[in-house]
């Protein structure tokens, strides 16, 4: 009676452990998939699977777990052949559950040397960072009118997976030449390093037009024109066509090439990622607008005009949702989240040296124009 009881109970252990295999199997299968709709973040992993299709194709292995608890109803007998197939696919589980946790400490790392790459490389000697501000500001707005063809061109595009084709073709040509030291002149341009605007400017300025009349898909490629074309890009895949985890993706891209990243992005591509980070990802949760504000500033970029508007909004509609005031929580309920205590903390910090830096700018021109009218009567008297 008691060998009955006890076969009986083995019996019914047997199946638990399986149904428990068969979830996780399925858990893993699930987050998996999730993984693909967000992005190529496991694109690499993937591609291993593929290659092992046997040991990853998931509905092959939950049917035979299926399979395996019909054979026990009908042979209740646990021989030697059975248990060994059981151990042999638990040991594969848990290989391919620490396959998947070795797969994340990675990007870490990567994202490491990515800073690390990026305050080294030599590529910050760019003769556009040297450059006054007023001249840098200039070359700027006559740029984007030079341009303007190529603007229209991508303004025309009707959807966010063509405009991010055509991106992705315009940078796969810009890594190249990259990759081409002989062109690193028309690239980085060094012979703006003049203080003053000249006809160097003027040359440059009318081929950038040229370029851009005739060939509107291949515009003339270097320091000053790409930026414009990807925060145009950004802005237009973010807003227009309201995709912004594209965007990210856009922007996370760039920093597989470290050059290209460099000269890919300025301030305005740090304000328009600021925006999409908010509006996608923020209103409860400030940890990634935290994120990309601070490595903002890791990579130089101390805000503008538009970067003080932008944390404005978020310290605003934060603060009303705490306070149960926000046009999201219509119901009036007070919602603070302990962990965003200390960023709120530290980015009203930031808003607020923001201001002073911006006040003490203006007082200085301010200064200047007074001096340079003082200086001017003194000279007609």
């Amino acid at each position: 009676m008691s060998s009955k009881i006890q076969c009986i109970r083995n019996i019914s252990r047997i199946r638990n452990i399986n149904r428990i295999k068969i979830q996780r199997y399925l858990h893993v299968n699930s987050i998996l998939n999730q993984q693909i709709k967000k992005g190529a973040r496991l694109k690499n992993l993937f591609k291993k699977f593929e290659k092992e299709p046997k040991f990853f194709d998931f509905e092959t292995k939950v049917k035979n777990q299926q399979d395996e608890i019909m054979k026990i109803d009908q042979n209740p007998i646990d021989t030697e052949e059975s248990k060994t197939e059981r151990f042999s696919e638990i040991d594969g589980f848990h290989k391919l559950s620490q396959f998947i946790q070795e797969a994340y400490p990675k990007k870490q790392k990567e994202d490491n040397n990515f800073i690390d790459s990026i305050l080294n490389t030599e590529n910050s000697k760019s003769a556009i960072k040297s450059l006054d501000i007023d001249i840098k500001n200039k070359l700027d707005e006559k740029c984007k009118e030079a341009l303007n063809p190529t603007i229209e061109f991508l303004d025309s595009i009707p959807n966010s997976l063509e405009l991010y084709k055509c991106l992705s073709s315009f940078f796969n040509q810009t890594s190249k030449l990259l990759e081409d030291h002989k062109s690193f002149n028309i690239i980085y341009l060094p012979e703006l390093s003049n203080k003053e605007w000249s006809s160097v400017h003027d040359d440059l300025i009318e081929r950038i037009a040229t370029q851009s009349t005739e060939y509107p898909k291949e515009p003339l490629i270097n320091v000053l024109t790409i930026p414009i074309i990807l925060n145009f890009s950004l802005k237009k895949i973010g807003f227009r066509f309201y995709n912004g985890p594209l965007a990210m993706s856009i922007f996370n891209q760039l920093k597989s090439n470290v050059p290209l990243y460099f000269i890919s992005c300025n301030q305005q591509t740090y304000n328009e990622i600021l925006r999409i980070v908010w509006i996608y990802y923020g209103i409860i949760d400030l940890y990634q607008f935290e994120k990309k504000f601070t490595e903002m500033k890791i990579m130089g970029y101390e805000g503008d005009v538009t970067t003080f508007h932008i944390l404005k909004v978020v310290i605003d509609e934060y603060n009303g949702l705490r306070h149960g005031k926000s046009d999201f929580n219509k119901y009036g309920t007070e919602i603070q989240p302990i962990e965003n205590i200390d960023r709120e903390r530290f980015l009203r910090h930031e808003f607020i040296n923001l201001k002073h830096r911006l006040n003490k700018g203006d007082e200085e021109e301010e200064d200047t124009a007074a001096e340079a009218k003082a200086l001017l009567k003194a000279l007609s008297l």
